[in-house]
């Protein structure tokens, strides 16, 4: 009786084990191929018991999707999900959000996001609010942005280092900065910072994928005093034509404005590499410059005076985003030249720095082996 009564313990545990679970954002979360496609079988038994669940079937698409970051076929799994999303709850909240993010990249999908804006949650969740946030940017629609900004900053949802890593940039960028950046996490927290805690309004935080798209560029160019019909956009019908497309615009942005210009350093050398000549490290961020200046003066006035660092100290919540451990341990990364001036030329900073990067590396969740490299940089 004993040796049944444990087999079934065994096999529930086994059960729980391999339970389905929400999938996250790989912001927050990442995860191997198995995983997704694991969860991919799990939720299609879900849907099958519960064909009208809409949050069951987002996150069988969102297991999906992830999993197509690992497979070549992966993008016609996930329209493939869609299609039958489409015929099992075609009026739902979620297979608007899900088609939305399916054909995200052009105006033919906007019309997806609208239905689903029209039918948002209550209490909407990270990826409710994300998504949609970005949607609005792209419209350039700031009153809706702004509404949607403040709710989703007052949800607590988001990241607080992931915020501070980017309130951090925003504070070292001169008034009127423009900031080019490439990707999620470090875009939409600025604009949350923007938007929906009001601070650092005025820089103007430019999502360089976003160029492209006629909406936003057009709005940017009318921000920024520039006659959008300076700039002929012509249908790329190739990587080389959008590369240098997305060069020809941000050259005009930077020759007919007089505001300091900067770029995100995650966007990568694919990204910034027609203006590495030109692009100085201050810190968090690199600032475009035609001239040469002592940008590690600039980086000193930054981390002495702009930035807010001692958070890297102690966290009295946790946060559990990969992201937010990325982040946390990067400021090693990012200023391990200016603790080299300090060890040469101010022993008293350089403990102060120390002390600061060291402890923002023991502090993230990464590898050990990946802490101990990092640490190794230090000395």
């Amino acid at each position: 009786m004993k040796k049944a009564v444990f087999i079934m313990m065994c096999l529930m545990a086994a059960t729980t084990a391999m339970a389905q679970e929400q999938i996250e954002s790989i912001i927050i979360s990442n995860h191997d191929s198995a995983y997704y496609a694991r969860q991919a079988e799990l939720w299609r038994q879900e849907v099958k018991e519960r064909p009208k669940d809409g949050a069951a079937w987002r996150n069988l698409y969102q297991a999906t999707f992830y999993q197509s970051f690992y497979t070549r076929d992966g993008y016609e799994a996930s329209r493939l999900v869609l299609d039958e999303m489409e015929k099992a709850i075609p009026q739902d909240y979620y297979y608007y959000w899900c088609a939305y993010r399916q054909k995200k990249g052009g105006t033919y999908a906007f019309d997806y996001a609208e239905e689903a804006l029209k039918r948002l949650p209550g209490e909407p969740t990270f990826f409710d609010y994300d998504i949609l946030t970005s949607y609005l940017v792209m419209r350039y629609d700031e009153p809706r942005l702004t509404e949607m900004c403040r709710r989703y900053y007052k949800s607590g949802l988001y990241s607080p280092s992931v915020l501070q890593y980017n309130y951090n940039e925003l504070q070292g960028m001169d008034e009127g900065g423009i900031y080019f950046g490439n990707g999620d996490a470090c875009l939409i927290p600025k604009i949350l910072l923007q938007y929906g805690k009001g601070v650092h309004q005025d820089k103007l935080v430019v999502f360089m994928p976003f160029l492209a798209i006629p909406d936003y560029r057009d709005k940017l160019l009318t921000r920024l005093g520039i006659d959008p019909k300076l700039y002929q956009y012509e249908q790329p019908k190739s990587q080389e034509d959008y590369d240098r497309q997305e060069r020809e615009l941000i050259d005009l942005i930077i020759s007919h404005t007089q505001r300091p210009v900067y770029f995100s350093a995650f966007n990568g050398n694919e990204h910034n590499a027609p203006w590495e000549k030109h692009l100085y490290n201050e810190g968090l961020t690199l600032r475009y410059s035609p001239v040469k200046y002592d940008n590690m003066a600039v980086m000193r006035r930054n981390v002495e005076q702009h930035y807010m660092l001692e958070y890297l100290l102690e966290q009295f919540a946790e946060d559990r985003w990969i992201t937010a451990a990325m982040l946390s341990a990067n400021y090693a990364y990012r200023l391990k030249d200016l603790l080299k001036y300090y060890r040469r030329h101010d022993p008293v900073r350089y403990k102060w720095l120390m002390r600061l990067l060291v402890s923002g590396i023991d502090h993230s969740s990464l590898p050990e082996e990946d802490k101990a490299s990092l640490l190794n940089q230090l000395k």
